[in-house]
């Protein structure tokens, strides 16, 4: 027992700095052109070569699904860089509008002759991606894509969060206040 709570800690711990970038997001839930190139600098300047096309019309107002869209594009951008080095990598969003869904796509052509995966993966990114998209009752693919690269493939409907404890409560959002009464409130 002792050995699997000395395992969980050091798995928090290696977690921890990447939990740090999950605070709250100037650019919100913006999916624009703009914003998704702002969001994919740093992993340009980290390397990998990344091209990014935006397909669709905005909603009227963004929501979760543009929320959770960008942190997937984040978070398969990091694993592409940690496990196939600097490879060329597309990323396609597939805005929706106010009815449709919300689609990610990231692919990458496989890891670069000579990298070696630095092998601290937790699998705590996939978790999370299937969360977020379980949360919108979405559909979340991953796994090996056509050539000898990775795809990631999220749709995201767009739904509110409803807690499910409490079907008349408010939407549950990063955007949303807190309700008052609530713990922590």
């Amino acid at each position: 027992a002792l050995g699997h709570i000395a395992d969980s800690v050091r798995r928090v711990a290696e977690a921890l700095p990447a939990l740090a970038d999950l605070g709250p997001d100037p650019d919100g839930a913006d999916l624009s052109p703009a914003a998704l190139e702002a969001l994919v600098a740093p992993s340009r300047s980290a390397g990998l070569p990344v091209e990014v096309t935006v397909e669709g019309a905005p909603a009227g107002t963004p929501g979760e699904a543009e929320l959770f869209a960008r942190r997937i594009v984040t978070e398969a951008l990091t694993n592409t860089l940690r496990h196939a080095g600097p490879t060329p990598t597309r990323v396609r969003v597939t805005r929706g509008g106010d009815g449709d869904p919300v689609v990610v796509e990231v692919d990458d052509d496989g890891p670069v002759p000579g990298h070696r995966p630095d092998g601290t993966g937790s699998g705590l990114g996939l978790l999370g991606m299937r969360e977020r998209v379980a949360l919108l009752g979405g559909d979340l693919c991953t796994g090996p894509g056509d050539g000898p690269g990775w795809t990631v493939r999220a749709v995201l409907p767009r739904s509110p969060l409803v807690r499910e404890d409490d079907p008349a409560a408010s939407p549950i959002s990063s955007c949303a206040p807190i309700r008052e009464g609530a713990p922590g409130s």
